[in-house]
């Protein structure tokens, strides 16, 4: 038997009633005259109509009898138009108790589901790991069958991630060494990690959209959304998230700001519908987004990716700003697309990077972006205006296929090790202020000027035609 929750709403819900002007109670002399008159009337018009006042016609034998007869068809008529009377004021009071028995049971409804939720939130702040987990499935459980509490569901079990947390010594290895931390072994340390972890994946489970049923290929029902269908946000801001794994997820709005990700997290294949917001965010271990869609705006300003990052063909529709972060490991941004402007400015690449075949496609901002060790520039495309002053590459570079559809400007840029920039054969290019190493190989025309103090040379040209045209 399904069961009409006021905020599901039908035509017989009494969610519908509210807001209705209430049905006024019936005074009883209006009441009782309208009826007498009703019946009254009615009853006269129906003899009138009869003819009980007519003179009996002389071909009936028995007048007396005829007369009785039409007397008696119109009282039965007066009185059956009085249960017509009666027969209405019973409907509107069976209405009454109707609407009375639906705001009751409403009114039911939601206290149980709000004792539901005070329970399981209660249940959050137990100092039993166990009764905790009773919790989190006791909110999921709600949230799946009442999707107007989606969204608090999910605020509720975000702000729980939200809470202070040190993970247990062994995820804490590297971090110990770094800002010595003194890494926590308890038995109430691993107990909250696995609560965390049960959170982290009852999440995942219902922002997962790879699940689809029917021939429209409708989202699995276990797949959440506002009551109208708008997709639902997360808010981490600050959390100690350990072995984060959201991929092949559909998020709206996505913020961890602070945050600090433990034994890798992983985004493959996630898509991202409104601003997404990772500034400051530390990611201690790899990080995966191949795959992943941005299609809001996208900040990782001042993040720092400790392990292997991957944006293997990863979309950025939307502005995309990467100002000061930093890849202390390896990075690959192979085939990766940016549709909208991205910055850049002043972010580090400490590894090995990969850029082979990503595009450009709006203004990109690399003033100050730093390469320390080898990067592949391999059929990299920019589209539209970008800024490259100040860039350095520090331990080599393939710049083979690399392709700038507007005039590109190199000065203060530094290059160092094995680059060969007569590999760049865009019309435009200018590498005129170029500060490079002698391992660096110049385009024709061009030449290294006189050795400064850090042993590099400043590219000016080698003949006059080479110095008109950048000029």
């Amino acid at each position: 038997m399904r069961v009409l929750f006021p905020w599901r709403l039908s035509r017989r819900s009494p969610a519908n009633l509210v807001g209705h002007a209430p049905l006024r109670p019936m005074r009883w002399w209006p009441a009782a005259a309208l009826g007498v008159v009703f019946v009254v009337a009615g009853g006269a018009i129906a003899m009138a109509l009869l003819g009980v006042w007519a003179p009996v016609p002389a071909s009936v034998v028995d007048p007396n009898a005829y007369q009785l007869d039409r007397v008696k068809v119109g009282l039965t008529v007066s009185a059956g138009l009085a249960a017509g009377v009666t027969l209405l004021i019973t409907l509107r009071r069976q209405t009454l108790s109707e609407r009375t028995q639906w705001f009751t049971e409403a009114d039911a409804i939601e206290r149980r589901i709000t004792d539901l939720y005070v329970a399981a939130t209660d249940q959050l702040g137990s100092e039993k790991s166990a009764v905790r987990l009773a919790g989190l499935h006791a909110l999921e459980r709600l949230g799946q069958a009442h999707p107007p509490l989606r969204q608090t569901v999910v605020d509720v079990v975000c702000a729980y991630l939200r809470m202070p947390y040190l993970p247990p010594y062994e995820l804490l290895d590297d971090v110990a060494k770094e800002s010595n931390i003194d890494p926590i072994e308890d038995s109430a340390t691993r107990q909250e990690l696995q609560v965390r972890l049960t959170a982290q994946r009852l999440l995942a489970r219902h922002f997962r959209s790879d699940n689809v049923i029917g021939e429209r290929g409708d989202h699995s029902p276990t797949y959440w959304t506002n009551e109208d269908g708008s997709r639902l946000n997360i808010d981490l801001t600050g959390a100690a998230l350990v072995d984060f794994s959201f991929s092949n997820c559909t998020i709206g709005r996505f913020e961890c700001r602070g945050a600090d990700f433990y034994g890798g997290a992983g985004f493959m294949e996630t898509r991202f519908f409104d601003y997404v917001e990772m500034a400051e965010t530390r990611f201690w271990s790899s990080a995966g987004f191949a795959g992943a869609e941005f299609h809001g705006v996208a900040r990782f300003d001042n993040a720092t990716f400790d392990g292997f990052a991957a944006f293997l063909g990863t979309r950025f529709e939307s502005h995309a700003s990467l100002v000061s972060v930093v890849f202390r490991a390896n990075a690959s941004l192979r085939e990766a697309a940016f549709k909208s402007d991205v910055d850049f400015a002043g972010a580090v690449f400490e590894g090995a990077t990969d850029l082979t075949a990503s595009n450009f496609w709006s203004y990109a901002e690399l003033g100050g972006l730093q390469f320390l060790r080898f990067v592949d520039f391999t059929d990299v495309t920019f589209h539209s205006e970008t800024k490259v002053a100040r860039l350095r590459i520090g331990g080599g570079a393939n710049l083979v296929g690399l392709r700038f559809f507007c005039p590109v400007e190199l000065v203060d840029a530094k290059f160092f090790g094995r680059v060969d920039l007569d590999a760049v054969l865009a019309e435009g290019f200018n590498p005129a202020g170029a500060l490079v190493s002698d391992e660096v190989h110049l385009p024709a025309g061009w030449k290294r000027g006189p050795i400064l103090d850090n042993k590099l040379s400043r590219v000016v040209a080698d003949t006059p035609e080479v110095s008109e045209r950048s000029a």
